[in-house]
């Protein structure tokens, strides 16, 4: 019985988020606004497994580093008067 509960449950989510997601969009990457791009790259990929892909941006007003792992992407950007 709580097997055929749980199935009617289930079938019921995926029809919702079918309607409240016609386009069956997903998430493709994230961006975070960091502080100390070094440290926070360097973390992502210790604690993670990302690796940095490209810097973009050369200058201390702005740099952002693409992390990547297969599927995912996190761009994790510095500017001038970024904050923790």
């Amino acid at each position: 019985m709580i097997t055929a509960i749980a199935l009617i449950l289930c079938k019921s989510l995926v029809a919702q988020s079918s309607d409240l997601n016609p386009l069956h969009l997903s998430f493709h990457h994230v961006t975070a606004s960091v502080d100390d791009l070094e440290k926070e790259a360097s973390w992502y990929e210790r604690v993670f497994g990302f690796t940095r892909s490209a810097l973009l941006g050369d200058n201390d007003d702005f740099q952002m580093y693409q992390m990547t792992m297969p599927g995912y992407r996190i761009d994790l950007v510095h500017q001038k008067g970024s904050t923790r």
